[in-house]
């Protein structure tokens, strides 16, 4: 793979999680993690199963804990 296309390749795949990051309230630069082997699903799981910050004083209510538990 050439490096004009892996860089490409690296930017599709950043941007979308750099924006998740700053949409749920931490930095963005976290997305830059997600092109890092084996960090990248601990990633993924840190934000599925954390409380984000940009949620914790919003108006909807919590409706349980993250990732499993409650009902």
């Amino acid at each position: 793979m050439s490096p004009f296309v892996a860089l490409r390749f690296a930017i599709g795949v950043i941007y979308p999680f750099w924006r998740i990051c700053a949409k749920t309230g931490y930095p963005g630069w976290l997305g830059v993690f997600i092109v890092v082997p084996i960090v990248n699903v601990g990633l993924v799981y840190f934000l599925a199963c954390s409380e984000w910050p940009a949620l914790r004083d919003g108006p909807w209510p919590r409706s349980g804990p993250p990732c499993g538990g409650g009902r």
